[in-house]
C-alpha cells in the first residue's frame, strides 16, 4: 500500500503523499500509522529526497470505531421508535377519523330525512358540520403523512384568503356561542397560490389567539386587514 501511494505520488497523480497502514510495534502491538510527505526536487523535477512525518493515529481510529458503534445502535433506536410512532400514528388516526365520519353520516341522514322540517340556519349549520368534519379528516391524513414520511408534501391550489378566513371564524364563533365577537376584514384580500390545510392552520392559530385574549369581553371585535 504504501508503495503504491509513493509511486502515484511521484508520478503527480496526488498533490502530498498520504497513506495509512497497520504496523506491528515492538511491544507486540498492532498500531495505525498516518504518513504524510512530500518529495523536494531537484532543478530538473527529479524528486531526491522526501520530508514528512509517521503519526501514531491509533486513538483516533479506535475513537471512531466507538463512534459510528454508537451512531449505528442509535440509528437502529431512532429506527425502532419511528415503527413504533408509525404504529401508534395509524391507529390514532383511526380512532380520530372514525367518529368525525359518524358525525359527518349523522349530519348527511338529518339533512336527508328532515329537510323540510328544518329552516335555512339549521341547514346551514348541518353543511357547516359536514365542511369541518372533512376538513379534519383531510388534516389527519395529512398529518399521518408527515409523521410517516417525515415530510409534509405540498398540495398547491388557489385559495380564497377571505373565505378562508370566515369559515375559520364562523367555526371559532360557532365554539363561544355565549360571546360576541365581530370580525371585520379589511382591505382587498388576494387569490393565492398555496396549500389550503396548511394555510388554514396558521389562520386557525392567529384567530384562535383573537379569541382567547379577548375572553374576558363580552362584546369584542377583531380585525383583520392586508397588505
Amino acid at each position: 500500500v504504501r508503495e503504491e501511494a509513493l509511486a502515484a505520488y511521484l508520478r503527480g497523480d496526488s498533490p502530498i503523499y498520504e497513506v495509512e497502514y497497520r504496523m506491528k510495534s515492538a511491544s507486540g502491538n498492532w498500531a495505525w500509522i498516518l504518513n504524510r510527505g512530500q518529495a523536494i526536487r531537484d532543478a530538473d523535477g527529479r524528486p531526491i529526497r522526501m520530508v514528512g512525518a509517521s503519526i501514531d493515529v491509533t486513538y483516533l481510529k479506535e475513537a471512531n470505531e466507538v463512534l459510528e458503534h454508537r451512531v449505528a445502535e442509535r440509528t437502529r433506536e431512532l429506527a425502532q421508535a419511528m415503527s413504533e410512532l408509525e404504529a401508534f400514528t395509524y391507529t390514532v388516526s383511526h380512532d380520530i377519523k372514525s367518529p368525525l365520519r359518524a358525525i359527518a353520516g349523522y349530519a348527511d341522514l338529518l339533512r336527508e330525512d328532515n329537510s323540510h322540517q328544518l329552516n335555512g340556519q339549521s341547514l346551514a349549520m348541518l353543511s357547516s358540520i359536514q365542511c369541518i368534519t372533512a376538513d379534519m379528516i383531510e388534516l389527519v391524513n395529512r398529518l399521518l403523512e408527515y409523521s410517516t414520511t417525515s415530510r409534509l408534501t405540498l398540495k398547491m391550489e388557489s385559495v380564497d384568503m377571505s373565505n378562508l378566513f370566515v369559515t375559520v371564524y364562523n367555526e371559532l364563533a360557532a365554539q363561544e356561542a355565549n360571546r360576541q365577537v365581530v370580525m371585520r376584514l379589511e382591505g382587498d384580500w388576494p387569490v393565492v397560490w398555496g396549500d389550503r390545510v396548511l394555510l388554514r392552520q396558521v389562520w386557525t392559530n392567529v384567530l384562535a389567539n383573537a379569541f382567547k385574549f379577548t375572553r374576558t369581553r363580552p362584546r369584542a371585535e377583531i380585525t383583520v386587514a392586508c397588505q
